[in-house]
């Protein structure tokens, strides 16, 4: 019984350290989205933080904008988020973890 609580002990710490790796290469890994006409871009972090956004000169004026923005924004959310999920699924896998359709 012992052996076996230890044994789940040290694949806890293999996991916890896998998961910070993943984190630390989440941070600093970088996706980003366009607009479909190529006026707005986003890059998000892969850990879902908006990094930068351009927006072309001559689309900065138009009512469309926020849309735009907002639009263009989540796309690359979407693309940090399966970022994230194959970071994650990585992680456990190595830890002989595997629990699908979980992230």
């Amino acid at each position: 019984m012992s052996r076996m609580i230890a044994e789940l002990f040290q694949k806890a710490q293999k996991i916890q350290s896998q998961i910070a790796s993943a984190r630390q290469r989440l941070a600093a890994h970088r996706v980003e989205a366009v607009s479909p006409d190529g006026a707005v871009k986003v890059v998000a972090s892969g850990d879902k933080q908006i990094v930068s956004i351009e927006i072309k000169e001559e689309f900065q004026r138009t009512p469309e904008l926020a849309k735009v923005v907002a639009e263009t924004s989540n796309e690359a959310l979407k693309k940090a988020e399966a970022k994230l999920k194959e970071e994650l699924n990585a992680a456990l896998g190595t830890a002989g973890i595997h629990l699908p359709g979980l992230f």
